[in-house]
């Protein structure tokens, strides 16, 4: 568009989930680009602002999306629709705590499995996957547990530190990536940490 045009934003997948809050208009075509795109956490709003010169070529940014599994549910429900396929009642997240005696009233559409895990766990070191490491990370809940939860799956993390020698009480664990700055952890456990590992020809 020409400059001091509002610029011109496609998302994928198209979904309502997520809403838009533009500011950033188009400038000069010797301009340089001043594009800010973000989305505040606990939002689904994504902001975009600053300015991309007139004829630019299209930028893409990747967002992360607030609540994946109801982002999910969301778009599974929006494609059945445009498929013409009735879908009664609103999208949901299952760890909802209002949502327990869903199992018996719900019924299973399709069973997907997963790759192994030692494939899910190459891929998300290599390519620094955070959602799978956060999936990861409830697995751990789940499976000893019987809670698919970010708690129940750091519980599991401590214990297992815990056995490595590491003092439990001075981490703090708030979730399976580390992008929570609420998370830390110190050089000193770390290198306990990798000491320990590389006396487990298993890992």
């Amino acid at each position: 568009k020409s400059a001091g045009k509002p610029v011109q934003i496609d998302v994928t997948p198209s979904t309502a989930y997520a809403s838009l809050r533009v500011t950033a208009q188009t400038t000069r075509s010797d301009s340089v680009a001043t594009l800010d795109i973000r989305r505040d956490r606990g939002s689904t709003a994504i902001v975009v602002a600053g300015n991309i010169a007139a004829g630019a070529e299209p930028y893409t940014e990747h967002i992360s999306i607030e609540q994946p599994p109801l982002f999910f549910a969301t778009l599974a429900r929006e494609e059945l629709q445009r498929n013409g396929i009735e879908v009664r009642g609103t999208a949901l997240n299952a760890d909802n705590a209002q949502l327990h005696d869903a199992a018996r009233t719900s019924r299973r559409v399709a069973l997907y499995f997963s790759p192994e895990l030692r494939e899910i766990a190459a891929a998300t070191n290599k390519q620094s996957l955070n959602l799978a490491a956060e999936m990861l990370l409830k697995s751990l809940g789940k499976q000893t547990f019987e809670l698919g939860t970010t708690a129940a799956g750091i519980e599991v993390i401590k214990r297992q530190l815990s056995s490595a020698g590491i003092d439990v009480e001075r981490l703090r664990l708030a979730d399976g990536s580390g992008l929570s700055r609420q998370t830390a952890l110190s050089t000193a456990d770390m290198t306990t940490l990798l000491q320990w590992v590389s006396t487990k020809p298993q890992l």
